[in-house]
């Protein structure tokens, strides 16, 4: 059987979109592109279970396969077991005991830093990180392609050291965005930057404007598909100028552990990433400072 292709174009999406499952999409929902996004970083994470454990041997064994087009190597602690977002405030969270120290997460960087996989015995995750050399953010669907690219290459590894195939248990996509001086706090206070975050002017306060702010606001993804969350935080920057970092990131788990769902729900994550980003920010700095075509 002739594998399915993941370049999935619009229309293929709203067709995906719109069987006997829940719909997703608003009627008047338009697709979000900017000239100059403020984007900085673009990670795409899933979660996996195998039938046997990985070991750090075969972390080496897949380096081999991709060490030309990754030559740089780093070990770094594992990431914890993912717990997915909860819209109830009395949700627990559990705790794991293990006989054996966890895998490390180990970093595969390319040569300018700019793509790099991480693998640990539960996860694989793929970056794209903005290189001051950069002319600018490629795009969805090439930062896509990359990441569907690798992801191929690593479950073929799995397939052929005799792993079979990952069953997928939770995915994130996430979009890191860095505003300073120069694409948008110039034009307005940091403070003044989201929707739901404006600071009532309209009578006499006796708290200056804040000197630090870190906000969480989660929303529900329809359909049961997750959470989408918007975190933002003032951080530090050189020469003591404000800056802000924005994340906008959606996490949930699959219908299903197929490789239809896990595509679906990242076309359908991307959709509500980047229209709930829209929806967060003031209109001046996507029109004005950002290019919103």
């Amino acid at each position: 059987m002739p594998a399915r292709s993941i370049y999935i174009e619009r229309e293929s999406i709203l067709e995906l979109l719109s069987d006997d499952r829940p719909t997703f999409r608003h009627a008047d929902m338009t697709h979000v592109k900017f000239r100059q996004p403020p984007v900085t970083e673009v990670v795409f994470s899933v979660s996996f279970t195998l039938d046997r454990p990985l070991k750090m041997a075969h972390f080496g064994l897949f380096w081999e396969r991709i060490r030309a087009e990754f030559p740089r190597i780093e070990d770094n602690p594992p990431l914890p077991g993912v717990i997915q977002p909860s819209s109830d405030p009395m949700a627990t969270q559990q705790i794991e005991f293990m006989l054996l120290p966890p895998l490390r997460r180990v970093w595969f960087l390319d040569k300018e830093g700019r793509d790099v996989i991480q693998i640990q015995d539960d996860r694989f995750i793929f970056n794209w990180k903005r290189n001051p050399s950069d002319p600018g953010y490629p795009g969805f669907d090439e930062v896509n392609r990359r990441f569907e690219q690798h992801l191929g290459a690593f479950t073929r590894f799995l397939s052929d050291e005799g792993f079979g195939t990952p069953n997928y248990t939770f995915l994130e996509l996430i979009y890191v965005n860095h505003l300073d001086h120069s694409n948008g706090l110039g034009h307005l206070q940091a403070g003044n930057v989201l929707v739901d975050h404006q600071r009532d002017t309209t009578r006499e306060r006796f708290l200056p404007e804040p000197a630090a702010f870190n906000w969480l606001t989660q929303y529900a993804v329809t359909g049961g598909m997750g959470m989408l969350q918007v975190h933002a935080q003032t951080v530090a920057q050189v020469g003591g100028t404000p800056a802000m970092r924005l994340d906008v990131a959606a996490r949930g788990a699959p219908a299903t552990p197929a490789e239809d769902e896990r595509l679906r729900w990242f076309q359908v994550a991307h959709e509500w990433a980047t229209q709930g980003f829209t929806d967060t920010v003031v209109a001046s700095l996507l029109d004005e400072r950002w290019g919103r075509v």
